[in-house]
């Protein structure tokens, strides 16, 4: 038999999806396996060559991996060797491109409001590696570690929440910001770390992520926050209509960051882009961004929008229909009522996953070869999945991170559950 150091040579060729199931071979391999995918750049390898890297930072969105891989990224500092980033990375690529081949799920069940508060529902949740925030009517706002079930972090902003995010600030990346809206159209930042108020500002449209914050103020006006220096940019937006006509009234009704993009929406139909990085730059406060009419769906009234990377909007009308555009294209309206058998209440679009929650209590989940793909999806296909999650409506999906692993966070209006997806052999 040959000695380690030769075994270590000829496995540091082989793939590192394939070395896991050579570990089972004997203790000695276990333990040159072990050490060769934790101290060489094996899993980056195997991302490199399996996940198209514009999915990369998606993947970890709601990771605290992203902050790293983002700070490797604007230090050009070498990011291959750090195994975990990258192994929770591909187990995430390989669970959401399965996600038709699951037969279980296995729930966890956890109450984030009081029981002597029965008057009080779930408005809205997010979730930022293990921590989730939690909103409700009557103003609170609850971030708990779901992995142990503690409370991290309690706030009452004494009006009814519309909506809440988590990022990660500070230079030295130490810090963990909530930003919350109400329904009185006013937007607040805590910092968990130390639990002290950072801000009170009027806006009700808030998005965080890959390093910003951003919130509406007034009509025209956002403000970019660069959560590593902490620098705030009030911008004063110039949006024109397709005639080159500036727009007296425009409302906000969505918004998303994608790396170094602010994407967003509003009521009159109009996609608009703008970079973040020229706006940290701008001598003055006025700034042109990019735009492109969607339209609005015909003599229907939008209950909802949603905006996802790359470039994917949903809205959700009156009447139950479901409005789909990718890469700026003109809404196409879905009546999904006779498929899905019910009424579309929340919306999650993940890489490869199309995940709809319905006021039955249940949740589909539909596999997507990529977001053009969403353009001829069959809301008829068999291949699609639902779970009965409960018996009340579905406030919101998510994708959160335990462990490592990548699983569902349902929310409905008393509970929030975080679904484990996986196979068992017939």
């Amino acid at each position: 038999m040959f000695p380690p150091e030769i075994w270590e040579k000829i496995l540091g060729y082989t793939e590192a999806a394939s070395l896991i199931r050579l570990k089972t071979v004997c203790c000695m391999w276990n333990e040159i396996i072990t050490k060769h995918l934790q101290e060489s750049n094996a899993w980056y390898r195997q991302c490199k060559n399996d996940i198209p890297e514009k999915y990369w930072l998606m993947l970890l969105e709601n990771s605290l991996h992203s902050t790293t891989l983002l700070r490797h990224e604007k230090s050009n500092s070498d990011k291959k060797t750090n195994y975990k980033i990258w192994l929770t990375m591909y187990r995430a690529w390989i669970k959401w491109c399965n996600v038709q081949n699951f037969n279980m799920h296995t729930f966890h069940e956890f109450k984030p409001i009081p029981d002597h508060r029965p008057s009080e529902r779930i408005t809205c949740c997010t979730v930022l590696g293990e921590l989730a925030a939690v909103g409700s009517t009557e103003g609170y706002i609850r971030i708990y570690n779901l992995r142990t079930n503690q409370l991290v972090f309690r706030v009452d902003q004494y009006e009814q929440v519309k909506d809440v995010k988590l990022c990660v600030q500070g230079k030295k990346h130490d810090k963990i910001v909530l930003i919350a809206t109400s329904i009185c159209n006013k937007s607040r930042v805590w910092d968990i770390t130390s639990q002290r108020s950072l801000l009170l500002r009027s806006g009700d449209v808030i998005c965080a992520g890959y390093g910003y914050y951003c919130t509406t103020l007034y009509n025209d006006k956002i403000i970019v926050y660069d959560a590593t220096t902490e620098d705030c940019y009030p911008t004063r937006l110039f949006i024109q209509d397709l005639n080159n006509r500036k727009l007296s009234s425009t409302k906000y009704v969505n918004m998303i960051i994608n790396r170094n993009e602010l994407c967003f929406l509003t009521d009159n139909g109009l996609y608009c882009q703008l970079d973040l990085k020229d706006i940290s730059q701008l001598s003055t406060f006025l700034y042109t961004p990019d735009v492109k009419s969607i339209g609005v769906p015909k003599n229907q009234k939008v209950r909802q929008y949603y905006l996802f990377n790359p470039c994917v909007a949903f809205c959700v009308t009156e009447r139950g229909h479901l409005g789909i555009s990718v890469y700026k294209t003109k809404w196409q309206m879905y009546n999904t009522f006779p498929f899905l058998e019910g009424s579309v209440t929340a919306i999650l679009f993940h890489v490869r996953i199309l995940v709809i929650g319905l006021d039955s209590g249940d949740v589909c989940l539909f596999y997507v070869e990529n977001e053009s793909a969403l353009r001829t999806i069959n809301f008829k296909s068999k291949k699609s999945k639902r779970i009965h999650v409960a018996s009340e409506p579905i406030v919101s999906v998510n994708i959160m991170e335990i462990l490592g692993d990548q699983r569902l966070l349902v929310a409905t209006k008393s509970t929030i559950y975080h679904i484990k997806l996986h196979s068992v052999a017939n």
